[in-house]
């Protein structure tokens, strides 16, 4: 990734104004050098002074030896500070006099523990049918039937009421729609628990308007909700008209007309679960068991269960949240094994590419439903839930809940405890990540499913709010970009960003968020003070919405601005994206309908799909784009080559090679290498291997109604 033009030794930033100097009569150096603990250098540490006002500030990095030097520094009183990822922040006052001084420090392990905060209380109780969510003006909304949401202002601390929509809808799934939207999906129209709804209604903050959408097809108390790439919203299962009898069918949105229609049905009738968009293009689903959505086909498939399997089979809430991390891991925390004495372990990494969970490291005491957020220095914040071990002597409120804080570092696999709750909280607490860099929860702190006395929310300053002066961003070319585009705009307080980040705004009920599951690092290129950020352009990468926009300083955020990432240009009106054209064909003269890599897709199924036009097998695992996709397969998983979809003792890479079908199990590769199915390609076995031999067959079956007739 571009990083701009820093300079990791003795590079120095000043932002004064010459009318701020005035007073400062005779210049010095400031030097030392920065050591670990044991005594061996820090090499990179940030290292800044500045005036308590920031009328005055510099910036450098230590090199390799740990040495650090500010040179032409004016007679003052300056605060020295340094910074270095996993070392507890250090910052003392010096005062010159024209004098040159030496400060050296020995940092030692990072022992902050951030703080929590009491905002205010809420004026309605949150805690048994509420939902929140990030809005694009930056305040939060909270809503538990629609009938009297109201609206928190994380900068200020002052809860507002806004408009009721006129008509109770509890227990729905909310989700921010790309134009900034909060859309309301299901539910039901009893105070507190009844048969689930078919009613979806919008709410619009840029204008306090409610509008009524088309109705589901299916009542559904609470469904699982998912956004694809371009709008289109998955709703998944829930409560029906016999609720607590659940569904197992799903239906998807279609973006423009907002009409839902039934795709594929999920293994087992189920409530709202942990999910995400992968970037795999899949959307994996977690409970229960785990499960893989494939737009393309609409259809789901198994994926692997976790290594603590078969969870919460007597089919209650999820006992885990998930969190896709910037690698494409996934990240899920949380777990109740219904044992006391043997609690298991609290987390589990999935890797999406070898279909596979593991266990990460344990940390006591364990518990289920916690809330769980992904910060900007991509470390995971798990707040309260509920106790699991019994052995643990960690104080619980009445109904085993517990104030807990915990960081979890999923690249280092371990974990550090923070400062704690003011108020233990249960699994329908709602936390957000705002763009000052905070954490804010509110509901969750009575009896679980019950509404409280009175919801209170509490702000979370992280670690990393305290580790000095923040950079800063301004002058925004727009806060409105194209799938593809750039942003320009302005850095302050810092020589040189380290990254650049878009985090998805989110959409909670029931500590799961179903909101925009994305934590994307931006290239970027530096002239000066002004940065230029550049937008994925693949639209599985990048999703249209809502998304704060930070800029790093190690693991240091400035303030965010929220910016809506939009569809891109299409000059020539042929439903590709020009970026998308551009990047991969240089110009706009392919048409939708043509295929130059002949992989049996055609450019407007690989933009779709988040597939290479260009690069026939897009994940190089030896099968074509347009077969793997015919057969249910994921153009962007290399490791489904391996697995054996059927079941009949042949690789899907081996189905491939023999043109056999690798969803049926009658169809499998012959000794001659052709297929048995009467839809095989029928190749010998030396052609099955000619890749080209095989990219002609498809194209063939696309004429006998294949991937590109569907």
């Amino acid at each position: 990734m571009a990083r701009g033009p820093v300079l990791l030794a003795r590079l120095v930033c000043t932002l004064s104004l010459a009318a701020a100097l005035t007073g400062f009569k005779q210049a010095a150096t400031v030097s030392g050098q920065i050591t670990a603990g044991t005594g061996g250098p820090v090499a990179g540490a940030r290292v800044t002074l500045f005036t308590t006002t920031l009328s005055y500030f510099q910036e450098t990095r230590s090199d390799a030896g740990g040495n650090y030097q500010f040179g032409g520094v004016p007679s003052g009183t300056y605060r020295l500070g340094v910074a270095a990822r996993g070392y507890q922040y250090q910052e003392v006052s010096i005062t010159l006099s024209g004098t040159s001084q030496t400060r050296s420090f020995a940092l030692s392990s990072e022992t902050q523990t951030g703080r929590w905060d009491i905002v205010g209380v809420s004026p309605e109780p949150l805690g048994g049918t509420n939902g929140g969510m990030l809005l694009a003006d930056g305040r939060l909304m909270f809503c538990h039937d629609t009938i009297d949401p109201i609206a928190l202002n994380p900068a200020t601390g002052v809860f507002s009421r806004l408009p009721s929509s006129g008509k109770l809808q509890g227990c729905f799934m909310p989700n921010v729609l790309p134009d900034g939207r909060v859309i309301f999906v299901g539910g039901t129209n009893t105070p507190v628990y009844g048969p689930g709804t078919t009613d979806v209604k919008t709410f619009n903050p840029a204008n306090n308007q409610w509008l009524t959408l088309p109705s589901l097809n299916e009542g559904r108390w609470y469904p699982t909700v998912a956004q694809l790439p371009d709008g289109d919203l998955l709703s998944i299962g829930g409560g029906g008209l016999d609720n607590p009898v659940r569904l197992k069918t799903c239906e998807l949105m279609d973006a423009t007309t907002k009409t839902w229609s039934a795709v594929g049905d999920v293994a087992i009738a189920n409530e709202q679960s942990p999910i995400a968009l992968l970037y795999t293009g899949e959307v994996l689903m977690t409970h229960r068991p785990p499960q893989l959505y494939n737009p393309a086909t609409k259809l789901w498939r198994a994926a692997a269960d976790f290594v603590q399997g078969n969870r919460m089979s007597n089919g209650d809430h999820s006992d885990h949240e998930i969190v896709v991390m910037p690698d494409g891991k996934v990240v899920a925390v949380g777990y109740r094994s219904f044992n006391p004495s043997a609690p298991g372990v609290i987390v589990e990494i999935y890797d999406p590419i070898a279909n596979a969970w593991r266990l990460g490291t344990n940390f006591s005491p364990v518990r289920s439903r916690a809330g769980i957020v992904l910060l900007p220095d991509k470390k995971v914040l798990v707040i309260g839930g509920e106790k699991e071990e019994s052995g643990d002597p960690t104080p619980t409120n009445p109904w085993n809940q517990v104030a807990l804080t915990d960081l979890y570092n999923p690249a280092a696999d371990s974990w550090r405890r923070l400062a704690p709750l003011n108020i233990a909280r249960e699994y329908h607490q709602m936390p957000f990540l705002v763009p000052d860099g905070r954490v804010i929860t509110l509901g969750g702190e009575g009896q679980p499913g019950n509404e409280p006395a009175q919801s209170t929310a509490e702000a979370f300053t992280p670690p990393y709010l305290m580790r000095g002066v923040r950079p800063q961003i301004s002058g925004m070319s727009s806060s409105n970009i194209p799938r593809g585009g750039s942003v320009t705009f302005t850095v302050a307080y810092t020589a040189a960003p380290t990254s650049v980040i878009l985090v998805g705004v989110s959409a909670n009920s029931h500590f799961s968020d179903s909101g925009n599951a994305r934590f994307l690092e931006l290239s970027f290129t530096q002239t000066g003070q002004q940065i230029t950020a550049q937008v994925p352009a693949n639209p599985v990468r990048t999703p249209l919405g809502q998304y704060m926009l930070f800029a790093m300083v190690d693991d240091i955020p400035s303030v965010a601005q929220i910016v809506t990432v939009s569809k891109s240009q299409d000059s020539d009106g042929d439903g590709l994206p020009d970026a998308w054209e551009t990047q991969y064909f240089g110009s706009l003269n392919q048409a939708a309908g043509g295929d130059p890599d002949s992989d049996a897709l055609t450019n407007a199924q690989e933009y779709a799909a988040g597939t290479n036009p260009t690069n026939a097998d897009t994940d190089g695992d030896g099968m074509a784009d347009g077969w793997e996709l015919q057969f249910g397969l994921n153009p962007l998983n290399p490791g489904d080559a391996s697995a054996d979809s059927d079941g009949d003792g042949f690789t899907n890479l081996q189905e491939f090679q023999a043109g056999s079908d690798p969803s049926n199990t009658a169809s499998t590769p012959s000794p001659g290498g052709g297929g048995s199915s009467g839809n095989s390609c029928g190749t010998s076995g030396v052609e099955a291997l000619m890749f080209a031999g095989l990219l002609a067959c498809l194209r063939r079956r696309r004429k006998w109604g294949g991937v590109g007739a569907r």
